[in-house]
């Protein structure tokens, strides 16, 4: 998945054993390939919404900006820790925002994102989005064919926890 500057997208991460731990580290699996320079990304933590009956992401838990530039790589991994964020009981959404998006210039692509790669290992959909500012809504791309597993289409983000 690519996109222009100003979308959104994040992912559901269960607590699932309840614990009380904190975040280490966030990871995101991409596809380099159409990739151009390094572009600035924002890195996000956002609490789940619980006022919502959707339970969308909800507020943002860094403290300040988080921006880094993303190398030509297939997966990058954010220390977080000196945060010192707890992982949320009721789970978490990681997520990113693209500061650079597509821009043409007498057909040359100038600081393209990289793609977030998707798995479709998930029967339920984890993923939102939030394009051009507007609200998250749950992004709903349900595969089922002879090809591929049957599952929602979920972007690969991850983080690490400790106690």
């Amino acid at each position: 998945m690519g996109s222009l500057a100003g979308d959104k997208i994040a992912l559901y991460i269960d607590n699932p054993d309840d614990s009380e731990k904190f975040i280490k580290e966030l990871i995101f699996i991409t596809s380099p390939s159409f990739q151009v320079g390094k572009p600035k990304i924002r890195l996000h933590l956002y609490k789940v919404n619980i006022y919502d009956p959707d339970n969308p992401p909800g507020e943002e838990l860094f403290p300040e900006s988080f921006i880094v530039e993303v190398d030509k790589t297939s997966h990058f991994s954010i220390d977080v820790s000196k945060y010192a964020l707890k992982m949320p009981l009721t789970g978490i959404y990681v997520g990113l925002e693209y500061l650079e998006g597509i821009k043409n210039t007498n057909q040359i692509k100038i600081g393209m994102p990289p793609t977030i790669r998707c798995t479709t290992e998930n029967k339920n959909p984890l993923t939102w989005t939030a394009y051009m500012g507007n609200k998250w809504k749950k992004w709903h791309k349900y595969y089922k064919n002879e090809l591929s597993l049957k599952g929602y289409n979920n972007v690969m983000f991850g983080l690490t926890t400790v106690r």
